[in-house]
């Protein structure tokens, strides 16, 4: 795993959250790639619904937003087995070296605090079932399955926005 940018993600963006008492999870294509020692596309930040507001505003001052968000209702079909209540992705402006410039994909959590098991739990496919709290790496077996075939595994078929 690319220890510098899961790292800087952490000290960055978890630490901090966790001083304002917003407790967080990565999780995902980030930790997925960086694990793989691939490019990664963003950061996908998971936080309680009710502290979603207060995260997004510690985390950009909000004209690097690119669109005003999406918004999901609890008990959404489409949604609901993921738990989403909101979503949205813009750059980090807070963010230094080597997570500079990185997009951040915020997204509310419905109900109670966010942990890493729970989180990596509702993802479609066995590759992307890993996370950290900013304690240690959280890495489920199927992902660990995934890796040691090299394979894809669809383990949800219950579309909607990864999560």
């Amino acid at each position: 795993m690319s220890a510098e940018h899961v790292s800087a993600a952490i000290e960055q963006i978890i630490k901090p959250l966790a001083e304002r008492r917003i407790p967080s999870v990565i999780a995902g294509g980030f930790m997925r790639d960086n694990a793989l020692g691939r490019p990664w596309r963003d950061i996908d930040l998971y936080v309680r619904a009710s502290q979603y507001d207060e995260a997004e505003n510690f985390l950009d001052d909000g004209e690097n937003w690119d669109e005003p968000g999406i918004a999901f209702e609890k008990g959404d079909p489409a949604y609901d087995h993921q738990l989403i209540s909101k979503q949205r992705e813009f750059v980090g402006s807070r963010l230094v070296d080597p997570i500079k410039g990185a997009r951040i994909n915020l997204i509310g959590v419905m109900d109670g605090s966010p942990s890493v098991e729970s989180i990596v739990s509702k993802f479609n496919l066995g590759i992307c079932m890993i996370g950290t709290n900013g304690v240690g790496a959280y890495i489920d077996k199927r992902f660990t399955l995934d890796m040691a075939d090299e394979r894809i595994t669809l383990y949800r078929s219950e579309w909607g926005h990864e999560g």
